[in-house]
């Protein structure tokens, strides 16, 4: 026999209460996974992109049609952080890091309608990825970045004068990374 409509009346109430707490619990989930994302796209001290993260943008601006056609990319090796680390300790050398970070970033303002991407690539070694930045404007900026991070010996946030070493290099889009 068929069940009448009164007998479907609490069944389906039953069947919205569980598909709103599964939707519930899914979007709960979804929250999860975006903040392991986030952790996993950014250095937990700095702040700054992830190695991978900054691969991937930078393999999408080479890669990508509709990204700049041409664009710079920063390498900025700190100099001394294994000998500071050893010789201050590791809270000195964090706060250290911290510091180039902040200095770099402060001076990546002008460029933030074009997102330039500030990635930590190992343990002294950062990358910034800036699309459609080249000629003078690239000086000018590697320029900026230079006296800031000369300010860092200057207020003794760094031992030694040369806080550290940078390089710079144009792409054109459809170049690969190597």
């Amino acid at each position: 026999t068929q069940p009448t409509l009164r007998e479907w009346v609490p069944l389906s109430k039953t069947i919205n209460v569980m598909i709103g707490r599964v939707q519930a619990m899914l979007e709960e989930k979804q929250t999860e996974i975006q903040g392991v994302r986030e952790e996993l796209d950014h250095d937990p001290l700095t702040g700054a992109s992830s190695r991978s993260r900054f691969m991937r943008d930078l393999q999408r601006a080479l890669d990508d049609p509709d990204s700049s056609h041409t664009g710079s990319v920063v390498i900025v090796h700190v100099h001394g952080l294994v000998e500071m680390n050893r010789l201050a300790g590791r809270a000195r050398a964090d706060d250290f890091l911290r510091a180039v970070v902040v200095t770099i970033r402060s001076r990546l303002y002008r460029f933030s309608p074009r997102q330039p991407t500030l990635g930590r690539l190992n343990g002294s070694d950062f990358g910034i990825l800036l699309e459609d930045v080249e000629g003078s404007a690239l000086v000018d900026w590697l320029e900026g970045v230079t006296d800031g991070l000369k300010q860092l010996h200057t207020d003794r946030v760094s031992d030694t004068e040369c806080v550290a070493w940078i390089g710079a290099s144009t792409y054109v889009r459809g170049e690969t990374t190597s």
